[in-house]
């Protein structure tokens, strides 16, 4: 066994170990319990980083073992453990009691088994994991989760029927073409796209704005479409699915100006974001599947750090609504600065994390798809235009009157400046993800040529 073996199975299993402790532990002093929250997490923080510095010599390659690393998940790997840590450590203490501590820990364990574990069978057995700690927690706070669990429970049918499907079935043949239609839809349920969507807005609505937080960032439906859809898809159907991807971004943009209620402002303007990613990889070139590598690192850093303002304002007011001048800036003026760097980088402005990934995809797009680049660039407008009003209804208006002070703890300076850094450092020196994900996208379109040129024949890099 590869020392890389050994850090991979480490990162999956700590946070794993350090959830069954937690349950065991129910009864531990909560500050205790918190402090044993964290140090799980910012082992596998440190763990998964190791391991992805171990095995980034063979990053971009199909892992020739049950675990392994590939190019997609050399970065995100690390990333989605660091949002897992910033998350909670960004929780007021007063608040930490109603963070499902175990179940954060478990579904972080999750994400780390997705991207290490290289049989399509254990991915799905995963996605049916993490649907798991929302349900539960949806049913602590005395919430339904029947829209959720309907939906996600489509989706792990179809995506699981369509594997299995198509797996005995030939290439080519109208059978085949139906499963991948299948699978198709079973992944777009996952991703939250037009018109399944609603899932989304049900469950950061209904669960605590943090837990909506975890399952949602990650976007783990682009790696599912890139493990699952991408493999068996031809060029065509994946431009249809493009096509879908191409309409929710648009849609979502257009309800983030206009919702009223901050979480689903939030919940619109992330999937409006993570649309534009996901268009990325199914715009079938080199080019594009960097684009997306890129965007997805964007959205992932940039909007943890802009749902976790909201949700510090929130810990602070209460719900927010959007309808009104709240006036928060002189109380909370470091919050407003975090907002406006997390929003702004999520719309690709220039100096952030971001922008090489906007243009890259705007890019990528205009050669081969002009209009559907064009509704791009309107859909990316329309977002920016949402973090400004977003930003002005919160921290601007009449002053805010508190009698406690509404400061920013260091907890959450930290997580939030940490964040900030990285938003900040890629978008200056862009070339230290760019880099690595171009050669991740031209390796992983390879091995996507090689799997599919026997039912779509020849395809243009």
């Amino acid at each position: 066994m590869s020392i890389a073996v050994i850090f991979l199975i480490l990162a999956f299993l700590i946070p794993l170990a350090g959830s069954l402790l937690l349950v065991r532990m129910a009864a531990v002093e909560r500050s205790r319990a918190r402090s044993m929250h964290l140090g799980f997490a910012a082992l596998a923080v440190i763990i998964s980083i190791l391991a992805s510095v171990v095995s980034a010599g063979n990053f971009g390659a199909e892992p020739p073992g049950p675990v392994g690393l590939d190019g997609t998940g050399v970065v995100m790997m690390p990333l989605v453990a660091l949002v897992s840590l910033l998350v909670p450590l960004s929780t007021q203490q007063t608040k930490f009691r109603r963070v499902p501590m175990a179940s954060t820990l478990f579904s972080q364990s999750l994400a780390t088994g997705m991207f290490i574990f290289t049989d399509d069978r254990v991915l799905l057995v995963l996605l049916a994991l993490m649907v798991v700690p929302p349900v539960l927690e949806l049913r602590s706070r005395k919430k339904s989760s029947r829209v959720f669990v309907l939906h996600m429970g489509l989706s792990l049918i179809l995506m699981a029927g369509a594997w299995f499907y198509l797996s005995v079935t030939e290439r080519g043949t109208a059978g085949y073409r139906t499963g991948v239609f299948i699978m198709s839809i079973g992944v777009l349920i996952r991703c939250g796209c037009l018109p399944f969507q609603g899932w989304v807005t049900d469950l950061i609505d209904k669960s605590s704005f943090g837990s909506g937080i975890l399952y949602l960032v990650p976007v783990t439906g682009a790696y599912t479409l890139i493990r699952l859809l991408m493999p068996v898809a031809s060029e065509g159907a994946l431009h249809l699915v493009g096509y879908v991807l191409m309409a929710n971004a648009f849609f979502c943009a257009g309800m983030a100006i206009v919702r009223q209620d901050a979480r689903k402002y939030y919940s619109s303007l992330l999937n409006s974001l993570s649309s534009h990613a996901l268009l990325g990889f199914v715009a079938y070139t080199s080019l594009g599947m960097t684009a997306g590598l890129c965007m997805w690192i964007a959205v992932t850093v940039s909007m943890t750090g802009f749902g976790m303002t909201i949700r510090g304002l929130e810990s602070r007011v209460g719900r927010l609504s959007l309808d009104r001048y709240h006036g928060l800036y002189e109380q909370t003026p470091h919050l407003a600065m975090f907002f406006l760097i997390t929003g702004l980088a999520s719309v690709g402005f220039p100096g952030t994390v971001g922008f090489a990934g906007i243009e890259l995809l705007l890019e990528s797009l205009a050669t081969s798809y002009p209009w559907i680049g064009t509704i791009i660039a309107v859909s990316t407008a329309l977002n920016g235009i949402a973090v400004l009003r977003g930003y002005f209804r919160l921290f601007s208006g009449p002053q805010h009157m508190a009698g406690l002070s509404l400061q920013a703890r260091l907890n959450e300076r930290i997580a939030l400046l940490a964040l900030s850094l990285l938003i900040l450092v890629f978008g200056f020196l862009p070339d230290l993800i760019v880099h690595s994900r171009l050669h991740a996208g031209e390796e992983l379109m390879q091995l996507i040529h090689q799997q599919t040129t026997p039912e779509s024949g020849h395809h243009s890099h």
